[in-house]
This record gives C-alpha cells, structure tokens and sequence, in this order.
C-alpha cells in the first residue's frame, strides 16, 4: 500500500540528456581545480586535449576526466613539475588509448576468436 501510494504521489518520469561536449567538460574541471588548488595548475592546451579526448572517446565521463586529471597530477608531481603540461596529458592519453585497445581486443577475442585469429595473422605480415 504505501509502495504504490508513494509511486503514484511521485510520478516518475524519463529524462534524456546529453553527454557534455568538450567545452562543458573544460568548464567544469576547470571549476573544481580552481575550487581545489585556488589556481590553475594545466595548461589550457593540456586541459583543452584532455577534454577533447573525454568528449570524443570515452561518452564524455566526467568521473573519467577528474580520474585522468588526477593521474596526470601525480605523473607531473613525480617528474617533479609544478604544473601539469601538454606532454604529461599526451602521456596518459597515450596509455589510456593502449588500455581501451587491448579491452576492445579481449572482448574481440571473446566474441569472435576466428575474427581474432585472423587479425593476428594479418598483423604479423
């Protein structure tokens, strides 16, 4: 009684949004750097690069960004920069590329595994 009482007072509905685009998601990292750090500490080429790939490969994920910012952080702080540069970004974009192909690889090879076979044997010639 109190379930069907509390959905009908509810009324849910289904909203659709749209993934952000790269220049929300340079929004609102920059928002949280700002609000975190109390400055800037990326370049804004790094940080447009960042959110370009965000947007384009990875369904603009805000939580992807912030985890891809804060690994290019420690990446600068261990090469003992004091701001995060484009070469850093390129760095772990880089990595993060390898990761996705060798996911989309596996799942390949799951799936299809003659498809698999085929691709590896076209590799090596």
């Amino acid at each position: 009684m109190v379930g069907s009482r509390l959905f009908s007072r509810l009324k849910p509905e289904f909203y659709e949004f749209r993934p952000y685009d790269a220049d929300r998601l340079y929004g609102i990292l920059e928002h949280r750097i700002k609000q975190a750090y109390g400055k800037m500490i990326i370049s804004s080429k790094a940080l447009s690069t960042l959110c370009n790939f965000v947007a384009d490969e990875c369904n603009s994920n805000v939580r992807y960004l912030f985890k891809l910012f804060l690994e290019s952080a420690d990446a600068a702080s261990k090469g003992g920069e004091s701001s995060i540069g484009l070469a850093t970004i390129e760095e772990v974009i880089e990595r993060e590329k390898q990761i996705i192909a060798k996911c989309s690889l596996n799942e390949i090879k799951k799936q299809a595994p003659r498809m698999c076979e085929v691709l590896r044997i076209i590799s090596d010639l």
